[in-house]
């Protein structure tokens, strides 16, 4: 039983929480928010707390003062947005009382009058790791001025405060002492010379996916007593450049080279930063946190600024940055965003894709076609003789690395008519790179050569410049990240003397490519060459996570979704000490999950590859999507395993007039493959819906619309079907990953030659995980808050008396599963909670 201190301004009151059954009450909005003191942490929450966000906010501050690390699921719906954000800024209030106490403590144990602000307050820029007080490096205009003559301070503050015990996890009584160690557990926290320390307070970086999950996360910061924090928000140019494309591709193409250096005029928004540069200046302007990208984005236009570099200048004193998490995970972009995490917080919410983004991240690719064109490029600026002979180097080793792919082709297999593959382990590959004399004894030569070059670009660069054009001949762009994505990936290969080789397959892959202009053009042929691509794709994330997670102070990974939960630790080489699989806090009568083995004319329906392919199957599946539809109003969504089964589905459909049969019911959209056109279709979706909400059931009306989409598409990751928008949620198949895909073939291949020897999930086992996280995912989507409701039905016999299959599913699911024997008995079930759902008729029992 777990103690918590809950106050409600002005009287007190003490709660028990049982953290194996945490239920509660619902909590009521009060006029003020409630203040929780958990583990010595004041808490201050907009309302009063569900039991999960209690617990979240306790394993929160208990992994961010222990510098552990955290993984932590909480179902949508149950506040874990709010919790995290409170939670984490509450202790970072914390730590700034105490460094400010122990700041006043240092100046008075050595003879000094601090001012008030000086003590009371902490300055991010002023102090980027840590003080200390050394007679030979004193300057007097530092904030946390001392005399160089006084004796150095004690580590510790001297008193006692009181913590309130959680499960016995922390402290119950004890000094401040105490609490610095356990607050600071890592040598990174802080600095000393000659015993005289004052710590950093760590910044907190809130990461999520997208960019439109981090606006989601700025409006939930708006309702909390931390609204105020200096933050930025960190976005890609597509996102923030305020200029017109004027005949460009992307944003990020125009950007680069209006700065490039040799022939870029330079940008007049980006040349007036500096003169807003800072929280202050924003505050000056009336421009008041907290903000998204898209108030920035306004404020860039009518003070012509660039709201790219005016979010990355705020960095500096933010204690609060928000950015999609491959900016963290992605060695390249957190060099490139100069993203210092040595010592921070780090949530990454909607972590649940984390294993693949770092696998990613380590990875590169590159088409033999653009490694010439870097060749030339390297080739033309060596002749105009800028570093000639560094240069002439890096030009030698892009050769022999398209020699090397040159030298497999006759190797490639076919594994489909327009595509094949050959496939090298890492120790393979080293051995043939070194024989082309690029191999590891060669390596650290070309690296200094490729590290000069990028030095010489950068000295070369304008400075927030309108004008002034670089003077030497530089490389461009595209080869700059060539080189880049080489250096990271040959960093890890030949690195530490090569133990990491093998977690690396080398694969050249040779496929049929057609020129997308021809497709506007049907009266001409399709002109269709073959192309060549090198990759080196890591097979083992914990070779990117491993140096996030030993910077930063804690790392708490978190989403709606991470179950299963077995590979994390594994394949991240992570230790997660804290773990939390919260409950739902919705009332079991607005949540109906089920699972059927077959259809309306009770046909099984088992969806391996096989058994879809049969008409058999997507007939039985079609009657039983029309009879969900007939009984469920307004928004249904079905997934399916992959955009080539809706293909064929749609294909029967309409042949067998079942299409139209679903039209008379619902408007029928389908999640299109380019993402540029999604928009559109859920425009349409929610159009429908409204309109049924509007008019009302009528005769031969519709009544509302139907959505097909698939498994890890866009609509599974991140959109929000609240409310109307998916009362079913309709899930067909298990979405195991492609099994004659090479990557995943690689993948298992990979963990079960090392699952012994480093405690690795073998590749069935991994392989099995990723399917039910995208199961678990998309499931996801139907409830997204306390008063919401709908139903979930896993179309799949498999499930049917198969505990393992139902185990792996989402601990909220599985409290509310009912596995079906038969159509009958289903269809009668929905259809009462249908019934009992529009008739308003709820009952009071809470799962």
């Amino acid at each position: 039983m777990a103690l918590l201190h809950v106050e409600n301004e002005p009287d007190a009151t003490l709660q028990e929480v049982d953290e194996g059954n945490l239920t509660g009450v619902p909590p009521v909005t009060l006029r003020s928010s409630v203040k929780y003191v958990i583990g010595g942490v004041t808490v201050y929450f907009p309302v009063r707390a569900y039991p999960s966000q209690i617990a979240v906010m306790d394993k929160v501050i208990r992994g961010i003062v222990n510098a552990r690390n955290c993984l932590l699921e909480s179902p949508t719906g149950t506040g874990k947005t709010l919790a995290l954000l409170c939670s984490s800024l509450a202790w970072q209030r914390k730590e700034e009382e105490r460094v400010a106490e122990l700041t006043a403590q240092v100046a008075f144990d050595l003879g000094s009058s601090p001012t008030k602000e000086s003590s009371l307050s902490f300055d991010y820029d002023r102090v980027p790791t840590g003080y200390c007080c050394d007679p030979q490096t004193f300057e007097y205009d530092d904030d946390f001025e001392c005399p160089p003559h006084k004796t150095p301070c004690p580590r510790s503050v001297v008193g006692k405060t009181h913590i309130v015990n959680i499960n016995n996890s922390l402290t119950s009584q004890g000094s401040a002492a105490d609490v610095s160690k356990q607050t600071f557990s890592k040598e990174s926290d802080c600095s000393s010379v000659n015993n005289c320390v004052v710590p950093r307070v760590p910044r907190i970086y809130y990461a999520t996916r997208t960019h439109k999950q981090i606006e989601q996360v700025v409006r939930e910061l708006k309702k909390t007593e931390y609204k105020n924090v200096r933050m930025t928000v960190l976005s890609s140019r597509e996102h923030s450049c305020i200029r017109d494309l004027n005949g460009h591709h992307s944003k990020t193409e125009l950007c680069r080279e209006l700065l490039d250096p040799l022939t870029g005029p330079g940008c007049f928004f980006n040349s007036n930063v500096k003169n807003m540069s800072s929280h202050a200046s924003l505050e000056s302007v009336g421009f008041e946190t907290p903000w998204d990208i898209e108030d920035l984005v306004k404020l860039g236009r009518s003070r012509k600024t660039c709201p790219y570099f005016l979010a990355r200048s705020l960095m500096s004193s933010a204690k609060l940055i928000f950015c999609p998490y491959n900016y963290l995970i992605d060695p390249l972009i957190r060099e490139s965003m100069q993203l210092d995490i040595h010592g921070e917080v780090v949530i990454l919410d909607e972590a649940h894709n984390i294993e693949d983004s770092s696998r990613e991240a380590a990875s590169f690719s590159v088409a033999q076609d653009d490694l010439q064109l870097a060749i030339n490029d390297i080739t033309s600026v060596m002749h105009a003789g800028t570093l000639r002979s560094i240069h002439e180097h890096m030009a030698m080793f892009l050769e022999q690395l398209s020699e090397f792919i040159n030298s497999h082709k006759v190797s490639i297999v076919f594994s489909d008519f327009d595509e094949g593959h050959c496939a090298l382990t890492g120790t393979m590959a080293v051995g043939h790179l070194s024989l082309l004399n690029i191999g590891p004894k060669e390596y650290p030569a070309f690296r200094n050569s490729v590290e000069a070059c990028l030095a010489q670009l950068k000295n070369s660069e304008p400075n927030n410049s309108t004008k002034g054009k670089a003077s030497i001949h530089v490389i461009s762009a595209a080869t700059r990240s060539i080189l880049e994505g080489l250096l990271l990936t040959f960093d890890f290969m030949y690195g530490d003397s090569l133990i990491y080789c093998d977690d690396f397959r080398v694969v050249i892959t040779k496929s049929m490519s057609r020129n997308p202009l021809d497709f506007q053009n049907k009266k001409k042929r399709h002109n269709s060459e073959w192309k060549y691509f090198l990759h080196f794709w890591c097979q083992n994330p914990a070779l990117v996570f491993h140096e996030l997670q030993a910077s930063a102070r804690s790392i708490i990974l978190t989403s709606g979704t991470l179950a299963p939960v077995d590979s994390f630790q594994s394949e991240l080489g992570t230790m997660f000490h804290i773990q939390l699989q919260a409950t739902h806090i919705i009332p079991k009568s607005q949540l109906w999950v089920g699972s059927v083995p077959c259809g309306p004319q009770g046909y099984n329906l088992c969806a391996t590859y096989n058994n879809t392919e049969t008409h058999s199957f997507q007939d039985e599946l079609g009657l039983l999507v029309l009879s969900v539809c007939e009984k469920v109003p307004f928004g249904v969504v079905c997934f399916l395993p992959s955009y080539r089964l809706l293909d064929k589905l749609v294909e029967r459909w309409q042949a067998t007039g079942l299409w139209w049969d679903f039209e008379s019911l619902k408007t029928v959209v389908m999640e299109p493959r380019r993402a540029g056109e999604l928009d559109g279709v859920m425009r349409d979706f929610h159009k429908s819906i409204r309109e049924y909400e509007t008019a009302g059931e009528a005769d031969g009306e519709q009544t509302g619309a139907l959505l097909f989409a698939v498994f890890r598409g866009k609509v599974s990751e991140g959109f929000d079907f609240a409310d109307n928008n998916a009362r079913a949620v309709i899930a067909v198949g298990i979405p195991f990953l492609n099994s004659k895909n090479i990557q995943v073939n690689l993948k298992k291949s990979h963990n079960n030659q090392n699952w012994a020897k480093r405690g690795l999930l073998d590749g069935n086992k991994w392989y099995q995980i990723q399917a039910y996280r995208a199961l678990n995912q998309a499931l996801g989507r139907c409830i997204r808050h306390r008063n919401d409701w709908g139903a979930i039905l896993l179309v799949d016999s498999r499930f049917r008396g198969n505990p393992s299959y139902v185990n792996q599913l989402s601990k909220w699911l599985k409290n509310y599963m009912h596995q079906y024997s038969d159509w009958p008995s289903m269809h009668q079930s929905l259809s009462n909670f249908m019934i009992q759902r529009r008739a308003g008729k709820l009952e009071n029992t809470v799962i």
